[in-house]
């Protein structure tokens, strides 16, 4: 009985896991494309602390218990979420940021 409901937590675990693989490719992606439009081509600070975060709710929810696991799996979420909120928020900065220099080559009368 107990190896059945070992088995049974280990792939809820799994499920969760691949549940949220595909919001963890759209954060990365979101990374590299804001790292790509960062003329200094930093990492962030608050990003890299998120996806540090989310990473540590994943190991914490590798315990026997269901509902630990699904609360540590919303943490894991939350964390992915604001990872790539982060992302697009630089991205967006640093592509006003081009935009504008690259305005600035230009008179208003041309522009116009």
């Amino acid at each position: 009985m107990r190896k059945m409901k070992q088995k049974s937590i280990e792939e809820l675990f799994y499920k969760r896991l691949l549940d949220i693989k595909s919001l963890h490719d759209k954060v990365k992606s979101a990374i590299i494309l804001s790292e790509n439009f960062d003329p200094k081509r930093e990492y962030s600070v608050d990003v890299a602390n998120e996806m540090r975060n989310a990473l540590a709710h994943v190991f914490d929810a590798m315990v026997y218990d269901e509902k630990i696991i699904e609360d540590q799996m919303k943490s894991v979420e939350s964390h992915l979420v604001r990872a790539g909120y982060d992302a697009y928020e630089i991205l967006a900065s640093n592509i006003c940021i081009k935009i504008s220099k690259t305005m600035n080559k230009y008179s208003s009368i041309s522009i116009s």
